[in-house]
């Protein structure tokens, strides 16, 4: 397979970094700039798959059924990213390309941080951040290990050095996140980076810890949904929780937002890329399938599709490896509007 390499200096990435966000698709830099951009981004696809083998090895030895997905984080997404933090420079983006393993229980996700930790890989653990002991303010849990990448082969130094960001989490967890992108996605706000309604804001911070709760009491029959809190306490919050849901019509909504993909390709159970492209406006979302070897075309065509919706905040563009249809579902129910497992769960700790 030919993998794209980085091809511009690190003082270039980071120039063009911070002049994307100030030009128009019809400036004449743009092309140029943008160029830039999408090559270092594509050049993450290398090291990214060789941290999602080693990922979904370990995984699968704790979890037979865990789910691997990776992608390549969008344009857009950088931008945002890089106007919240001034002096972020592009080079050292910890998360564009980006891996994650959905398990069964909180164990579970322990165990493989802690088999990732202990792995005979060349590949260089560079950070931990454990949100699951230290929740985000937005009520977000998770475990993100963030690694420096080594190659084994003297001929592919050029990727050494290249950050690519594993996130672990439960089926639970991964479901309430999803939930907050559905949320975002459709009603246009930036609940996920603390950008929101309050109210919004205030629902998911609950449901997380309800969530979190959840997730203990199912795992361990001794433990009781109010241990640790004041009953008066507990009980505050679960009316919060559900008149926040019943204000904001939380249940109608999400399944409203559920969309109906129109699949551009065979199905397939190998490795593979596709190119999402979600319609909000018309509630529709369109796959195109490309084979492991099609990487640099699939790459192109996200960089065009990107460029041609760069002004429509109704089109939401992103490619993602997968090892199946299911998988894609299951991995980004958010760009399905899937929120089924979500209202599930939500049902057991508001009622």
């Amino acid at each position: 397979m030919t993998w794209i390499k980085p091809e511009f200096s690190k003082s270039a990435v980071n120039k063009a970094g911070k002049l994307i966000s100030y030009l128009d698709v019809n400036d004449k830099k743009y092309d140029e700039t943008i160029n830039i951009v999408n090559n270092w981004r594509a050049s993450h696809a290398y090291p990214l798959n060789k941290i999602r083998s080693l990922l979904k090895y370990h995984a699968k030895k704790i979890d037979n059924h865990a789910l691997i997905i990776q992608r390549l984080k969008r344009i857009s997404s950088v931008l945002s990213k890089l106007e919240r933090y001034p002096k972020m420079q592009l080079s050292r983006m910890q998360d564009l390309g980006g891996c994650r393993a959905v398990l069964t229980n909180i164990k579970q996700v322990y165990d493989l941080k802690e088999a990732m930790e202990c792995s005979k890989t060349r590949n260089i653990l560079h950070s931990t951040k454990d949100y699951i002991e230290e929740p985000k303010l937005s009520g977000y849990r998770g475990v993100h290990l963030i690694y420096k990448f080594q190659s084994r082969n003297s001929n592919q130094t050029e990727y050494n050095g290249l950050l690519v960001e594993i996130q672990i989490r439960t089926k639970i967890q991964h479901s309430w996140a999803t939930a907050v992108e559905i949320v975002d996605t459709f009603t246009k706000q930036s609940l996920k980076i603390g950008q929101g309604s309050r109210d919004w804001e205030e629902f998911f911070e609950l449901i997380g810890y309800f969530f979190s709760r959840l997730e203990q009491y199912e795992n361990n029959e001794n433990f009781s949904l109010r241990q640790t809190t004041k009953e008066s306490d507990y009980r505050s919050k679960v009316d919060r929780a559900r008149n926040l849901a019943k204000d904001l019509n939380v249940e109608e909504r999400l399944i409203t937002y559920s969309v109906v993909a129109n699949v551009l390709g065979a199905e397939t159970e190998e490795l593979g890329y596709y190119l999402l492209t979600l319609n909000i406006r018309k509630e529709s979302i369109s796959l195109a399938f490309y084979e492991e070897g099609g990487l640099p075309q699939a790459t192109k065509d996200y960089g065009i599709a990107e460029k041609k919706y760069k002004n429509d905040d109704n089109i939401i563009v992103t490619l993602v490896a997968v090892e199946s249809i299911k998988d894609l579902k299951s991995g980004y129910p958010n760009y399905f509007g899937d929120s089924n497992f979500f209202l599930e769960n939500l049902k057991k700790v508001i009622d």
